[in-house]
């Protein structure tokens, strides 16, 4: 997982926002509960597949906007990157999650 493979994803789906957790985790939706934003420290994770990005981290989400046209099949056109924010097992933040076991 790297945020790039993350964001692509999201976007080609049609979905606004993509985020990444715990190095491999990929989710992504059309709205994000802003009242959750936490330090950006907490999302140090190296990404599972370039340890020189981060990936957010434990229950925490590094947070992308597409600001373009999501409409697939889309890339990124203009991105907006958010700060760290938190991620609840009970009430996750964001709600369609990829998952990526490569290493």
């Amino acid at each position: 997982m790297t945020n790039e493979v993350c964001q692509g994803f999201c976007y080609s789906k049609g979905y606004i926002y993509a985020a990444t957790e715990w190095s491999n985790e990929c989710c992504c939706d059309n709205s994000y509960d802003s009242s959750t934003v936490t330090s950006p420290t907490d999302c140090s994770m190296a990404c599972v597949c370039s340890a020189l990005d981060t990936c957010g981290g434990s229950l925490r989400h590094s947070l992308f906007q597409n600001i373009g046209t999501p409409s697939p099949p889309s890339t990124p056109s203009t991105l907006q990157t958010f700060d760290c924010y938190t991620d609840s097992v009970f009430n996750r933040a964001l709600t369609y999650r990829v998952y990526s076991t490569a290493q």
